[in-house]
C-alpha cells in the first residue's frame, strides 16, 4: 500500500538517478527499490566512473557512498557542487560516526543517510528532494502550483526579503503559535528571536552575518534560538537559502524545531547521571554492609574456632559447630552478593595459578561428604584418567563452581546419589607454536533429586531466580549461586547447561578451557615453596597488629600466640607508627578502616619514610623526622587484614604499598600462608645474618 501511494505521487516522469557505491550488494538493493518505483537509474563503482557518466548524460540526483576507492564520495561531491550545481546529491555511508550531518550538508549534499538504512527512509528523502526541485521549477510557471507544494510540506518555511517576511506556510504558523499569516507577516525577523543567542552574541548582528553568508554562498545552515508568540524560546536548525523570484534575490528559511531532540538528549543525560549515581550508592551500600557484617563475623567465627580447639563436652561441641556452620552460611551469602556486584560492574577478575584438579576434587569431596551423609545420600566422584595432572586456572573460582553445583544437587536430592564425572580433551591451537597446550575440561554433576521443569531450566541461571520462590518452599537459598557459576564459567571461556526431568533428577554440565602445565616444573616449584614454607613457619615472629576493634585484636593475638609469635597492638595508624619508633617488627597486620589515621594512609607514610620522603601530615609532625631516620632504606612487610572485600579493595591496598591482602573473617591457615608467601621468616633471618 505504501509503494502504491508513493508510485501515484511520483508517477510524473523524474530525471535520472546516478547510484555511486563500491559495494555491489548496496548498489543492487537501491537499484531494485528505485526501479520498482519506475525511476531510471545508472550505477557507478567509484567517483571517477561517476564523472564519466555525468559527462555523457543528464542526472537529477546522485546517491553516493562516501568511502570508495579511486575517488571517494566527498571529492565527488565537491566536483558536482562546482560543475553541476543543479544536481542534488544524497550521501550515504557506513561510517556515520566520522561525519556530522552539518558537515555533509555544508559540503554541498542535500541529505545524508547512515548505512544500514530502511528503504522507506531513502524513498522519503528522494521524495523530498524531488518535491523541492519541482517547487523551484514550478515557481517560475505558476503561483498556484507553488502555493500548493509550499503549504503541503511539513517543514516550517519562511520567505524573506529586504523589508522582512513576505510569506510563510502553515507549518511555520503552527511552530510559532500564530493563527493567521497576516499576524505573522507583520513581524520583523528580530521579533521571533531573543536579544541574545546561546553563545552570548547579539541576535540582530549575528542574523546579519548569517544572511550575508547565505547571499555569498547560496545557502547556510546554523542552529538558532527562536521565540514563539507566547514568549517561550526553543532551539531550531535553520537552513537559509537564496532563491530568485521575479528576478529578485530573496531568502528561504527552512526551520526545524530541535526541542524533541534536545529534550531527549537531556533526558538521556539525566538518566545516565541517575543510573551512575544509583550504582555508586549501591556500591557504597554494599561496601559498608560488607564491612559492618564481616567485622562481627570475624569475631564470631574466630572465637568459636578457638573454643572448638579446646576441651568440650559432646553437647557443647555440637552447639558450637552448629553455630559455626550457620556463620559460614551467612558468610557465603554475603560473598555471593559481593560477587554479583563485581559481575555487574565488570570487575570480577581471575587469578591464574598451576593446580592439580584431582587434589582439588579430593578436597571438595572431603568437605561435602558430611553434608551428603547427613541426608543419607551417596556422593561419588569419578575423574577420568585422561585429565592432565597439572592445569593453569583460578583454582579458587573452580572450587566455588563445583561446590555450588554439588551443594545444590545435595540440597535438592532426598534419596539416591550425587555423581560427578570429569574428563578432558586436548584443544589444538593452530598457527602458534609458542602457545601453551590447552584442554577442555567437561564436568557432569548428576543427581536423583526432584528435577527442574522445562520452562524453568533457562531462568534458573538468572539472578535471584529460584525454581520455587513461594513462601512455603522447603529449601533455602538466595538464587545467586547459578548466576555466579555461569558468569565465572563464561569468564573462563566455557559453557554451562542443564538436562533435567521432574521427579527423575538433573544433570548439570559445564566446560572450561584451561592451559596444561608441565608436572615436572610444577613439582619443583612446590618442593621449593614447601621447603621455604616449612623453614619460615618455624621462625617465631614479632608482629604488630594495627586494628581499631578490641575484639578483633584479641582474636588475632590469640591465633598468633598459639603459633608461638610475639604480638604488639595499636588501635590506629598514628599509634602504630609510634610503636615503630619503640621496637622492630617482622611484619604489620594492618586494618584499613580506622579512626584518626586509616590503614592506607599509614602504609603510604611508612613507604614514604623508607624512601626518605616527607608527607607533612599534621598527625605526624612530631614523629616525622625520627620515623624517616628509623625506616630509611628498609621495607617492612605490611599485610592488609580488613573487612573491605569489594571489587577494587585489594588493588587499593596494594597500590598504597601493602604486600598482601586478607579479608575478614580470616582463616588461621590463610594468615599463616600469607606470612610464608611473603617470606616473612626468611627476611627476618636475612636481617639477623647481616
Amino acid at each position: 500500500m505504501i509503494l502504491t501511494k508513493l508510485e501515484k505521487e511520483l508517477s510524473k516522469p523524474a530525471g535520472k538517478i546516478l547510484i555511486v557505491d563500491d559495494d555491489i550488494e548496496t548498489q543492487n538493493i537501491i537499484l531494485k527499490i528505485l526501479s520498482s518505483l519506475t525511476y531510471e537509474c545508472v550505477v557507478a563503482n567509484n567517483g571517477r566512473q561517476a564523472l564519466k557518466h555525468l559527462e555523457k548524460d543528464n542526472f537529477e540526483i546522485v546517491i553516493s557512498d562516501i568511502k570508495m576507492p579511486v575517488m571517494d564520495g566527498m571529492e565527488l561531491l565537491k566536483h558536482i557542487h562546482n560543475h553541476y550545481p543543479d544536481i542534488a546529491v544524497i550521501m550515504i555511508t557506513g561510517h556515520a560516526e566520522k561525519y556530522s550531518y552539518s558537515e555533509i550538508l555544508d559540503a554541498g549534499a542535500c541529505d545524508f543517510l547512515a548505512k544500514p538504512f530502511p528503504w522507506r527512509e531513502l524513498i522519503a528523502k528522494l521524495e523530498r528532494v524531488f518535491r523541492e526541485r519541482r517547487l523551484i521549477g514550478k515557481l517560475k510557471k505558476t503561483s498556484q502550483m507553488f502555493q500548493t507544494l509550499f503549504e503541503s510540506t511539513s517543514e516550517a518555511i519562511i520567505l524573506l526579503e529586504k523589508r522582512g517576511f513576505f510569506d510563510c506556510n502553515q507549518a511555520a504558523l503552527e511552530m510559532f503559535g500564530y493563527q493567521s499569516k497576516e499576524e505573522f507577516l507583520d513581524l520583523q525577523p528580530i521579533d521571533i528571536s531573543p536579544p541574545l543567542q546561546s553563545n552570548g552574541e547579539n541576535s540582530l548582528s549575528l542574523a546579519s552575518k548569517r544572511v550575508r553568508e547565505a547571499i555569498n554562498n547560496g545557502r547556510t545552515r546554523f542552529e538558532w534560538i527562536l521565540k514563539r508568540q507566547d514568549g517561550n524560546l526553543f532551539p531550531a536548525h535553520v537552513t537559509l537559502t537564496t532563491i530568485t523570484i521575479d528576478c529578485e534575490i530573496k531568502l528561504e528559511a527552512v526551520v526545524h524545531d530541535l526541542t524533541p531532540q534536545k529534550e531527549l538528549a537531556k533526558t538521556l543525560a539525566q538518566g545516565k547521571f541517575e543510573a551512575e549515581r544509583a550504582n555508586h550508592l549501591k556500591s557504597a551500600f554494599l561496601a559498608n554492609m560488607s564491612h559492618e557484617i564481616r567485622t562481627p563475623m570475624n569475631i564470631i567465627i574466630g572465637m568459636n574456632r578457638l573454643v572448638l580447639e579446646g576441651a568440650l563436652t559432646s553437647e557443647q561441641r555440637r552447639y558450637l559447630e552448629t553455630g559455626q556452620s550457620a556463620a559460614r552460611d551467612l558468610l557465603e551469602i554475603l560473598n555471593d552478593i559481593l560477587d554479583i556486584s563485581k559481575i555487574e560492574a565488570d570487575q570480577l577478575n581471575l587469578t591464574l595459578h598451576p593446580f592439580k584438579i584431582v587434589d582439588l576434587l579430593d578436597e571438595i569431596k572431603k568437605r561435602l561428604d558430611l553434608m551428603a551423609q547427613e541426608k543419607g545420600i551417596e556422593l561419588i566422584f569419578t575423574p577420568h584418567p585422561n585429565i592432565p595432572p597439572v592445569l593453569l586456572g583460578d583454582e579458587l573460582r573452580i572450587r566455588q563452581i563445583i561446590i555450588n553445583l554439588i551443594g545444590n544437587a545435595i540440597k535438592f536430592t532426598n534419596q539416591g546419589q550425587v555423581n560427578l564425572w570429569i574428563e578432558a580433551k586436548e584443544l589444538v591451537v593452530e598457527n602458534d607454536k609458542n602457545e601453551q597446550k590447552k584442554c577442555q575440561i567437561h564436568c557432569r554433576i548428576a543427581d536423583t533429586g526432584i528435577g527442574i521443569p522445562t520452562d524453568k531450566q533457562e531462568s534458573i541461571f538468572n539472578s535471584f531466580n529460584q525454581v520455587d520462590s513461594s513462601t512455603t518452599r522447603c529449601r533455602s537459598g538466595t538464587g545467586l549461586g547459578l548466576t555466579i557459576c555461569r558468569q565465572l564459567i563464561d569468564l573462563m571461556g566455557g559453557h554451562i547447561w542443564v538436562n533435567s526431568r521432574v521427579g527423575r533428577g538433573s544433570t548439570f554440565h559445564f566446560t572450561l578451557n584451561l592451559a596444561i602445565i608441565s608436572e615436572e616444573n610444577f613439582c619443583k616449584n612446590v618442593e621449593a615453596e614447601t621447603s621455604d614454607g616449612l623453614s619460615n613457619a618455624k621462625t617465631k615472629l614479632k608482629i604488630l597488629v594495627i586494628e581499631d576493634a578490641p575484639a578483633n585484636r584479641m582474636l588475632v593475638r590469640a591465633v598468633l600466640q598459639r603459633k608461638g609469635h610475639q604480638v604488639e597492638e595499636a588501635e590506629n595508624g598514628v599509634e602504630g607508627l609510634k610503636k615503630l619508633l619503640e621496637q622492630d617488627f617482622d611484619v604489620i597486620l594492618m586494618d584499613v578502616q580506622m579512626p584518626k589515621m586509616d590503614g592506607l594512609t599509614a602504609t603510604r607514610a611508612i613507604r614514604a619514610y623508607e624512601q626518605g620522603l616527607e608527607i607533612k601530615s599534621p598527625l605526624l609532625i612530631s614523629l616525622e623526622s625520627e620515623l624517616k631516620t628509623r625506616l630509611l632504606g628498609g621495607h617492612l612487610p605490611i599485610i592488609a587484614m580488613t573487612a573491605h572485600a569489594m571489587s577494587g579493595d585489594r588493588d587499593r591496598c596494594l597500590e598504597a604499598g601493602m604486600d598482601d591482602y586478607l579479608t575478614k573473617p580470616f582463616q588461621p591457615e590463610n594468615l599463616m600462608e600469607a606470612l610464608v608467601r611473603n617470606n616473612i621468616g626468611k627476611k627476618r633471618r636475612s636481617r639477623t645474618a647481616s
